[in-house]
């Protein structure tokens, strides 16, 4: 069930708290924004939220405004940033000084890069996790995804599918040398989501738990075991 929270915005934010187990005091908590197509109740996001938190994390989820609106195209990013930054100041005070990490799929993590880039957040951060980081359309459009991060202070993950046609593992590693902080590329089987054809003979609840048993050894590592 969502929360509609005013959170000093034009408008209420959908939130959902998918609460870690078993419960552990001082636990570290997660937030993920969905991307561009669809909204934080979508399976992928509902699946990877439940995966993290079975292994100890809260994990929050939000709606950026446009979703809640029910409008096709996302926000311009200023809109997404500042959406992005209130909900992560709610957590960190509802989480009361625990480690906040920040991230999203595909649009949602690119936009956590930015919040930890730049908004007054980004001081109290412990990291940022981006599934799925949007190098490049697939169109060969070209838009600037990558010059802000530069200035990201905190350690970043990026689990990044093998298949992804947004970048490869390879082009992401090369993308993120240029972040002062460390930067840990995890690959696993699968494209943009994850997804893994039939044919393989992987299943993708087990793509999907290998990915949260990665996010959250990163993080008890960054946190002494929280």
């Amino acid at each position: 069930m969502d929360d509609r929270l005013d959170l000093g915005l034009d408008h209420p934010v959908s939130v959902r708290r998918v609460e870690g187990t078993p419960p552990l005091a001082g636990r570290a908590a997660l937030v993920l924004a969905h991307g561009a197509g669809a909204p934080h109740t979508h399976p992928f996001m509902t699946a990877m939220a439940r995966e993290i938190a079975a292994l100890g994390p809260d994990v929050w989820t939000f709606n950026f405004p446009y979703m809640d609106a029910r409008r096709r195209l996302p926000d311009r990013l200023p809109v997404l940033t500042a959406c992005f930054s209130a909900v992560a100041a709610h957590v960190l005070a509802a989480t009361a000084g625990r480690p906040v990490f920040l991230g999203g799929k595909s649009m949602g993590g690119r936009v956590a890069t930015h919040v930890a880039a730049h908004a007054s957040v980004a001081g109290a951060l412990a990291g940022i996790v981006c599934l799925g980081y949007p190098l490049r359309p697939p169109s060969g459009a070209r838009t600037d995804r990558t010059s802000h991060l530069a200035h990201l202070d905190v350690p970043v993950l990026v689990v990044q599918g093998t298949r992804d046609p947004f970048g490869s593992p390879d082009d992401i590693r090369d993308a993120f040398a240029v972040v002062p902080a460390a930067v840990t590329v995890v690959p696993v089987e699968g494209g943009h989501s994850f997804e893994v054809p039939r044919r393989l003979g992987v299943g993708q609840q087990d793509v999907y738990a290998r990915a949260a048993a990665a996010i959250t050894a990163w993080m008890a590592s960054l946190t002494g075991g929280r």
